[in-house]
């Protein structure tokens, strides 16, 4: 009899678009230590490379950005048939109901405050956006 071995588990790939590099390094260490591959974009303008080299299963991103902001991004994402059914987590200071509904429109799948989050929470986001148990 042979011993079976176990699967290894999916390593899940995160882009993280976020222009403030302390809160992007901390998102990343924070999300590196939960197991996922994460690569990090600081301009807008270069989200598209981005998904096209590292192809992630989830991108947290925000709206104020340089280059390119996240709306226009979104956009763009959601026109590609290879790319718009990638979740997208938006993580802003952008508070008005009309820019949520907007993103919302626009196919993103949540919306979080920064002033709200914390990293646990973010990790239930993750998850949740995931479907990881």
């Amino acid at each position: 009899m042979t011993e079976q071995e176990e699967p290894t588990p999916r390593l899940y790939k995160i882009l993280v678009v976020e222009d403030d590099i302390e809160l992007a390094s901390t998102y990343k260490k924070f999300l590196l230590g939960q197991g996922y591959d994460v690569w990090l974009e600081t301009r807008g303008d270069l989200v598209l490379l981005a998904v096209e080299d590292f192809v992630p299963d989830l991108i947290i991103l925000d709206i104020i950005l340089p280059g390119l902001d996240g709306f226009s991004i979104i956009e763009s994402l959601q026109s590609l048939e290879s790319y718009k059914k990638i979740p997208i987590l938006v993580v802003s200071n952008l508070g008005d109901q009309d820019k949520i509904d907007m993103a919302v429109k626009m196919g993103v799948k949540d919306y979080i405050f920064k002033h709200d989050l914390n990293l646990e929470y973010l990790n239930e986001k993750v998850k949740w956006l995931l479907n990881i148990q």
